[in-house]
């Protein structure tokens, strides 16, 4: 981005262009939930977790009622920790453990579907958005899922590490395991 003549890079809202107020508010869920309902943005049901804070039967009753949804850790950004579409409760504590696993708050939502969009703001102005595309590959009937994948993983726009290149390599995690277990 440039600014007032000079050339700024910057990995995270941690980039000495925003403020510390700004920064709060693109690390802190719960705090993004007021600023959009005071000017009447839609925002999922949300239900806000402690971790070794029990959780009440109404409130377990409540989320899997509102089945598929999200979870979160509260004040993480670049998608560290999150698990989408989640429609069972053993998903769900799975995806709690993980999410606590990077902080000691998490938010639970409903899953909206639809397209993934990250938006960069840079003070007042929108420098950049990209939209989201979960990585996948294309069966040709003759390869494995893990011969795919390999092959994939040979494009040159694909890096190591995230966010450093265009795509990011494919691991087959826990989460890509379960999702091909269902299929």
């Amino acid at each position: 981005m440039t600014l007032n003549g000079q050339r700024h890079l910057f990995k995270n809202v941690d980039c000495g262009l925003n403020t510390s107020l700004g920064k709060k508010i693109a690390l802190d869920k719960r705090l993004s939930q007021i600023i959009l309902e005071k000017y009447k943005v839609p925002f999922p049901k949300s239900y806000y977790l402690k971790q070794n804070k029990p959780i009440s039967e109404e409130t377990w009753i409540d989320i899997e009622n509102n089945f598929p949804v999200v979870v979160k850790p509260l004040d993480r950004g670049q998608g560290n920790g999150i698990t989408t579409n989640i429609s069972n409760k053993n998903d769900l504590l799975a995806a709690m453990d993980i999410a606590y696993g990077f902080s000691k708050q998490i938010i639970v939502q409903k899953h909206v579907q639809g397209d993934d969009f990250r938006i960069t703001v840079v003070g007042d102005k929108i420098s950049a958005v990209t939209q989201r595309v979960a990585p996948y590959i294309i069966g040709d009937g003759m390869h494995s899922i893990q011969e795919r994948i390999e092959e994939e993983n040979k494009n040159p726009l694909r890096g190591e590490k995230k966010h450093t290149m265009p795509m990011n390599k494919i691991t087959i995690d826990n989460e890509l395991s379960k999702t091909i277990a269902s299929k």
